[in-house]
């Protein structure tokens, strides 16, 4: 009997230890999909699942919208992009990639672009606030006088 508990404890200790000494595929998608107080350990996990392009498709969407998140973080417009452009490839029903998608379009003045990517996120998820927030800063900002005046008189009225 304590034969076999001593050989048991050996075997969990040798498990331990190698699982901790080498990630599995799955340790990284789950960091790279979680917030993390290391926002680099996220961003170096994710990259390791596009690398790595073995994860499933909502995986690597995920992967590919933390590298835009990074990117439109250094404002490095085109590859933030290219990296949602993948996300949304490999996801098409996630509006939150398109939404970001949009603020990249939005923060370099191609409001036609960013104002198609809220309205095709507002298609796909109807009642979420930000959105309906984000197609009206565009509205705003494309005519400003009429967007104002439309405010003004359903305060009024």
């Amino acid at each position: 009997m304590l034969r076999a508990l001593i050989l048991s404890a050996i075997a969990m200790v040798a498990i331990t230890f190698t699982a901790a000494a080498d990630p599995l595929l799955g340790d990284d998608v789950v960091v790279c999909r979680e917030r993390q107080p290391n926002a680099q350990a996220q961003q170096d996990a994710c990259e390791r699942v596009i690398a790595d392009g073995k994860a499933g498709p909502k995986d690597l969407a995920v992967a590919y919208a933390v590298r835009g998140n990074t990117f439109k973080g250094k404002r490095v417009h085109d590859k933030a992009i290219e990296a949602y452009n993948k996300a949304i490839e490999l996801d098409p029903d996630n509006p939150g990639f398109i939404n970001e998608r949009g603020w990249i379009y939005e923060i370099t003045g191609k409001d036609d672009l960013a104002l198609a990517d809220f309205n095709l996120a507002l298609q796909k998820r109807p009642n979420a606030p930000v959105l309906y927030n984000n197609r009206g800063l565009i509205y705003l900002r494309k005519a400003p006088c009429k967007a104002r005046s439309t405010i003004s008189t359903r305060r009024s009225g």
